[in-house]
């Protein structure tokens, strides 16, 4: 080797320590694309949001879906639960209140129904049961 080939091998970079972001780090358009993907305030997670969501979701499950049923009642229990935490971790928003009504529409539809089933079964059961007694009378 002469003096020249030397010169070119010592100035050149050490290869087995770059690696592949130095290379890609080079390119233009990898500082473009680094650019363009900046934080957007719209990819930000707010707290409580999922957990209000979640009380409308079971919310109008209760009031549309489960209208006398022990379901309803279940339901909007929990929708009711999920909209207070979704409160206390400091979410107070349109979607929070929306799942609070919803939930709590669906508890009472689910209770006074529930009633109503209940207490037309047992005037169906007492009004058979004087019918009954009013057989056994007569023979």
């Amino acid at each position: 080797m002469d003096n020249q080939d030397e010169k070119i091998i010592n100035s050149a970079p050490n290869v087995a320590n770059v690696t592949a972001e130095d290379i890609l780090s080079a390119s233009p358009a990898f500082e473009e694309k680094k650019k363009s993907e900046s934080f957007n305030p719209k990819d930000a997670v707010i707290p409580g949001e999922g957990k209000a969501t979640a009380s409308l979701i079971l919310g109008i499950i209760a009031t549309v879906g489960g209208v006398g049923s022990v379901i309803a009642i279940t339901l909007g229990i929990i929708g009711l639960v999920m909209a207070s935490k979704s409160k206390a971790e400091g979410y107070n928003g349109g979607l929070r209140t929306a799942g609070f009504v919803f939930s709590l529409i669906g508890l009472i539809m689910g209770i006074l129904s529930t009633l109503l089933i209940c207490g037309t079964f047992l005037g169906i059961g007492s009004l058979g049961c004087a019918a009954l007694s009013s057989l056994a009378e007569m023979y």
